[in-house]
């Protein structure tokens, strides 16, 4: 999967989105978050794969999935 082809407003809105998850945390009482799964996927169109499956994998790239895994710790 690639990112999409304006990359830098998705990347932009994927920061926003985590840190206003961030925020709800935060009030909640919690300081950690372990919920993004930053492994690279073997096959992204296997949906046998359970973490495919539940759409948790970012891409078969290493690189798309160290940018966005990095946008996502930033927010």
């Amino acid at each position: 999967m690639d990112l999409p082809t304006d990359k830098d407003i998705y990347l932009n809105q994927l920061e926003e989105e985590w840190l206003g998850i961030a925020k709800i945390m935060r009030q909640a009482g919690f300081n950690v978050n372990f919920g993004p799964v930053v492994d690279v996927a073997e096959e992204i169109e296997d949906r046998d794969i359970y973490l495919v499956k539940r759409q948790r994998l970012y891409s078969q790239s290493p690189n798309n999935v160290t940018e966005l895994a990095g946008r996502v710790m930033r927010g």
